[in-house]
């Protein structure tokens, strides 16, 4: 299932701040491009498994512990 849009206005206020072309960012946030590109995103993350974002996988194994273990989690998996 789709999330629904957020809403324009904090966005649009950020893209000004770092300085996107708005006319090309406005265009961007009607394509029916930039939706399909979204969608995939989306079945990919359900494909994978992902429930949530930001999720790091390591091999193929989610990290699901506090961040200041993933230096540990990846050692481990290098090690392997």
């Amino acid at each position: 299932m789709r999330p629904p849009k957020p809403p324009s206005q904090p966005l649009d206020d950020y893209a000004k701040k770092i300085g996107l072309d708005m006319k090309r960012f406005k265009a961007d946030m009607q394509s029916k491009e930039t939706e399909k590109k979204i969608d995939a995103d989306i079945a990919e993350g359900h494909a994978s498994a992902v429930d949530s974002t930001p999720s790091i996988y390591v091999n193929d194994r989610r990290f699901v512990f506090p961040p200041e273990q993933l230096g540990a989690y990846v050692r481990e998996e290098l090690d392997q």
